[in-house]
């Protein structure tokens, strides 16, 4: 399962829509591409660098994070105290 989150800090609603659309599209074309399905849950964040990037850019670095966690089978997500 994938979860798709955004902040006020992306912009007004009009931009924060655009990057969920953009993450949903990516996250779908994936899927319909890959018959073995996702082994976690994961939470996406966009960012304002989701922007700078073309389709077929955040469409690797999505194959590229999915293939690290695939790489890693006893990762664990550790918090980050700021």
């Amino acid at each position: 399962m994938v979860g798709i989150t955004t902040t006020k800090r992306l912009g007004g609603s009009v931009f924060r829509h655009r990057a969920k659309r953009r993450l949903k599209e990516t996250v779908r074309l994936w899927a319909k591409e890959n018959a073995k399905p996702l082994a976690y849950d994961i939470v996406l964040v966009a960012k304002s660098r989701i922007f700078d990037l073309d389709f077929t850019d955040l469409r690797r670095e999505w194959s590229e994070v999915l293939s690290k966690l695939e790489k890693n089978q006893d990762w664990v997500h550790e918090e980050i105290h700021r």
